[in-house]
């Protein structure tokens, strides 16, 4: 504003008044009539658009016709022929030299030729009209010299098209905006936040004599409003309508005075257009990183309860540790669970998964479950008649686990791979193990609440290698082992991504890595080891069992070339 500034002229009240014609679908017509002056000149700029699939030439007549009921000034240059391409917009202009001091109406009037097939001309929209002032009169109205009348000063100024396109958008735009507070507190805590070298602030808002912070710290000089209500939330996420109205106390346009003092009033306004599509549980979370950790949040951002985890990996990362004093937005409390247990991560609702946001009871919660991913193919070989079984257990840390009635589920291997039974491998999906408490056949030994089986209980009809695959899920922290126990029918091997045997660790499948913050989690979205789903209530992370059986795709081929085929 100030570069450009000493350029503006005024409006007149008389020519406030938009002019604009919507264009439906399969029309031309003027779009818009806008004047622009520069001295005693005065252009009429008339932009034309074609909604048609084809090509339209139009003649283009623009017209200064005197309100006070005079004779219409014709353009000088006449009526002129322009082309508009399908879908597109182009502009007819013509300059006025010393119009006589009054009240026009600048009018821009099409004639198309309409040859193209499946277009269509609605002579509703063929011609528009504006209201402008020729001569210097008085009647311009300068004050209040705001970005909330730019446009107004852009077309006094004989400002257009892009250029006045480029000004007008720093002023008002779209945004995508998540729920949280713009209170007071909040500015004076952003601020301060500014001040600390790790946020790396421009020099625009710390400079102490013209720098931004000089406003945004003072409620009375900068303040946030909805529908001019200060101290608000917004109503919910989505795409707001975003205006910033600097009022200058002169026609300068600076936000400075020579004497450093400040020369304007800056209000930001915020009105939603429509709620996020599709909506989510973060957009409710304003986390707003490190602002406000030292005094306490009023009016804004969320405060957090339980458990404290790492939320990005930065040098100063934000952690999830209550913030003293606060008082942050309505269900504004994020509780905070960290789970390590091989049961919750491994069996149930919550196989799987890495991370989980709610606010299905209004504040929010959230389940930080970091966990490997280990992709396992047990491999049971049968050259006798007589059951086929596997048994095997889970260590961790030193010590078998009992997780119920059913450890994993196992897929076969192979479309062109068969059974035991005879069966297509490929189809036998989600095959539950037994407990070892529970088997039809398998010889499970002494300890059978710690123990499971992968059990076939009848005479094979093919005899041979087949081989099944999981993911185990284990805690990140301790040693964590697969072993097979007691004896196999008739023998049994255990395939990892890089060992095999009786024994194999579930440490990971040596691609992705440790995870120990939200970051991580997101981190490994974009490479597409973890999916997400979730409705605008709850939100859950997983692994994706394709990507992490890729990380053995070498160990799958051999075994679909060593399996029983017929």
């Amino acid at each position: 504003m100030e570069e450009n500034g000493s350029e503006f002229a005024c409006p007149s009240p008389r020519e406030e008044d938009a002019a604009e014609n919507e264009i439906d679908s399969f029309d031309i017509g003027v779009a818009s009539v806008q004047t622009a002056k520069a001295g005693n000149e005065i252009t009429i700029i008339g932009t034309i658009e074609n909604t048609n699939p084809g090509i339209i030439d139009t003649s283009v007549e623009i017209k200064a016709v005197p309100l006070n009921g005079g004779t219409a000034i014709a353009c000088a240059s006449g009526t002129q022929t322009i082309t508009v391409s399908a879908g597109g917009r182009e502009e007819a202009r013509c300059t006025f030299t010393d119009l006589p001091e009054a009240f026009y109406q600048a009018q821009a009037t099409i004639t198309p030729t309409v040859n193209c097939e499946n277009c269509e001309d609605v002579q509703a929209t063929n011609t528009l009209s504006r209201t402008f002032f020729a001569g210097e009169s008085g009647l311009q109205e300068c004050e209040p010299y705001s970005t909330a009348r730019l446009d107004l000063f852009l077309q006094a100024s004989g400002i257009t098209g892009n250029e006045a396109d480029a000004l007008n958008n720093l002023t008002k735009f779209n945004a995508l905006l998540m729920v949280d507070g713009y209170s007071t507190d909040f500015q004076q805590d952003f601020d301060v936040a500014q001040q600390k070298g790790f946020f790396d602030a421009p020099d625009y808002y710390l400079n102490e004599e013209q720098g931004l912070g000089v406003y945004f710290r003072d409620p009375k000089l900068f303040n946030f409003g909805a529908f001019s209500q200060p101290e608000f939330t917004l109503p919910g996420s989505g795409t707001y309508s975003v205006g910033i109205d600097i009022e200058y106390e002169d026609a300068s346009w600076r936000l400075f005075k020579d004497n450093g003092n400040p020369n304007a009033k800056i209000t930001v306004t915020l009105e939603k257009l429509k709620g996020a599509e599709p909506d989510s549980p973060f957009y409710y979370l304003p986390l707003d990183g490190l602002v406000g950790e030292d005094s306490g949040r009023v009016g804004y951002g969320v405060n957090f309860a339980g458990d404290s985890i790492l939320v990005d990996n930065g040098t100063v990362p934000v952690r999830t540790v209550e913030i003293a004093g606060s008082a942050p937005i309505n269900d504004g409390v994020l509780r905070v669970t960290k789970s390590d247990s091989f049961q919750r991560m491994q069996i149930g609702n919550d196989r799987g998964i890495i991370a989980k946001l709610s606010r299905a009871n209004g504040s929010p919660t959230l389940l930080f479950q970091p966990n490997h991913a280990t992709p396992v193919i047990l491999k049971i070989d049968k050259q006798t008649n007589g059951d086929a079984y596997a048994v095997y257990q889970i260590e961790s840390n030193g010590g078998a686990i009992d997780a119920g009635q059913t450890l994993t589920l196992w897929n076969g291997i192979g479309a062109t791979c068969r059974g035991f039974d005879d069966q297509v491998m490929a189809q036998q999906q989600f095959v539950p193990d037994t407990h070892g408490i529970s088997t039809r056949c398998a010889l499970v030994g002494e300890n059978q609440r710690t123990k499971y089986a992968l059990e076939f209980c009848e005479d094979p009809i093919n005899f041979g290698s087949v081989y099944y695959q999981t993911v185990f899920y284990t805690p990140q922290e301790g040693i964590n082992v697969m072993q097979l126990v007691d004896a196999a029918s008739d023998s049994a091997t255990i395939i990892a991504v890089d060992e095999e045997g009786r024994n194999v660790f579930l440490n990971g499948n040596g691609v992705t890595s440790k995870i120990v913050s939200l970051e991580d989690v997101f981190d490994l979205v974009e490479q597409e080891f973890v999916c997400v789903s979730g409705t605008n209530l709850n939100t859950e992370f997983f692994w994706n069992p394709k990507k992490v059986f890729d990380t053995m795709q070498n160990q799958i081929d051999d075994a679909v070339d060593a399996c029983i085929v017929k």
